[in-house]
């Protein structure tokens, strides 16, 4: 009977582990949602920081918390805040192209151009014909004086 009433407690343990992630996932999910609308507004901006980083204390591998916080610190101009959040999302997720353009664009806003190259190489991996980003890096290379490279 011991080894039954064990395995009840075990059982009761576990399916509260499970409800209690569940539980977790619902509030990640609903600040999310919240975090996306506060974002597309002007004056919630600071909302959706907020909610963003709630969501990444609760869930610090969450790339979409952390994507979207560096596009909208990207949109205030904090750029610094931007570069690091870029680069969490990328750490959470090494195979996000939209991330690495982030960086990219942010790198080039801090004057950091030969960090800009490298991570718009690391954008052509995923589109090596990608007409868009060749021209962006032909004019960085130009920008830095390197017009050898800039005739890719």
């Amino acid at each position: 009977m011991t080894s039954l009433a064990t395995k009840g407690q075990a059982f009761r343990f576990f399916r509260f582990k499970i409800v209690k992630q569940n539980n977790k996932f619902e509030k990640i999910k609903e600040l999310l949602k919240k975090a996306e609308q506060a974002a597309s507004g002007d004056q919630v901006k600071n909302e959706a920081i907020g909610l963003y980083k709630k969501v990444l204390t609760l869930n610090p591998s969450n790339f979409d918390a952390a994507y979207n916080l560096a596009r909208v610190f990207q949109t205030l101009g904090k750029t610094k805040d931007s570069f690091k959040y870029f680069n969490l999302a990328i750490k959470i997720n090494l195979s996000s192209k939209n991330a690495y353009l982030g960086l990219a664009y942010t790198l080039v806003s801090l004057g950091r151009v030969e960090n800009a190259l490298e991570a718009y190489e690391k954008v052509r991996l995923f589109d090596p014909f990608d007409a868009n980003i060749i021209q962006e890096m032909a004019a960085l290379f130009t920008r830095i004086n390197n017009c050898e490279s800039a005739i890719v």
